[in-house]
């Protein structure tokens, strides 16, 4: 996985309309996982790091997964991901890429001097 930047697309109308159904607790639930899985790729599988990075209770985890668990898929190593955010992700590390291979070509003249 290549390195993301710090930070992602947001957009907050597509933000408040699929998380209309959710209750506060299960919003900041499902906005703090985007951010875990925005810094270090998929989720981790195990429910009890979920708990302490989110600083939830097992019981409390047991009554947000099911209203945010649609908002992720799991991968074939049973770690849970966000198809959007990962989509994000690709677009961010191909621009950066571009920007970055723009960047080294910076300064130089496309066609030698005295060219036709």
């Amino acid at each position: 996985m290549a390195k993301a930047p710090p930070s992602f697309q947001f957009y907050p109308a597509d933000f408040v309309v699929g998380t209309a159904q959710l209750d506060h607790k299960a919003i900041g639930f499902y906005l703090l996982l985007l951010c875990f899985q925005w810094m270090h790729g998929k989720l981790s599988p195990n429910k009890c790091l979920i708990c302490r990075m989110c600083r939830l209770s097992e019981a409390e985890y047991d009554e947000l997964w099911p209203q945010i668990s649609d908002k992720f898929q799991i991968a074939e190593d049973g770690r849970p991901f966000n198809v959007r955010l990962e989509l994000i992700r690709q677009k961010a590390v191909a621009l950066s890429e571009k920007r970055t291979t723009s960047g080294k070509k910076g300064g130089r003249p496309r066609k030698p001097i005295g060219s036709v």
